[in-house]
């Protein structure tokens, strides 16, 4: 009797993901293209889950709850960065400070005629910045643009993307 030659799915599926998840690594870091590496997250780990197979007894829910979660985080990651926050005064202090991850970043206190900021210009992933702006002290009004992540945000901080 002839063998029938089965195609193995699971581990093509599984070979896919993992190249969809090096997409939105490299897409995500090296290009700074955020939404295409999201895509190609979500693209990854829908092809992880179809790897898995047929299970017997499965809700709805079980079979989507990944994608649920995923997609809540990247609502809450990913849509606040779209937003820009300008703040307008004479910065006042430039202070370094250490870090557990990598060795040190700097936080400004940014100071106009009503309110007194304090804003960190550190390393930020999720923002695609990898390098730290040279700030000073300076008696000139300045423009400073940051993430839009709120700044009561207890995940990601608030990143300085540029001071004019």
């Amino acid at each position: 009797m002839e063998k029938k030659r089965t195609v193995p799915w699971g581990k093509l599926l599984i070979g896919a993901g993992i190249l969809f998840l090096v997409i939105a690594v490299v897409c995500y870091l090296v290009l700074h293209q955020r939404l295409i590496g999201l895509v190609a997250m979500v693209i990854g780990m829908f092809l992880f889950d179809l790897s898995l197979g047929p299970r017997q007894n499965r809700s709805l829910w079980d079979k989507y709850r990944w994608l649920v979660g995923l997609i809540v985080v990247v609502s809450y990651v990913g849509l606040t960065m779209f937003g820009r926050h300008t703040y307008t005064g004479h910065i006042t202090a430039v202070t370094r400070v250490e870090d557990r991850h990598s060795s040190h970043h700097y936080a400004i206190t940014l100071k106009n005629s009503k309110q007194t900021y304090h804003l960190e210009d550190s390393r930020n992933v999720f923002l695609g910045k990898s390098d730290y702006l040279h700030l000073h002290v300076s008696d000139k009004r300045v423009k400073v643009t940051t993430s839009g992540i709120l700044p009561s945000n207890f995940l990601i901080q608030q990143n300085i993307l540029s001071v004019k």
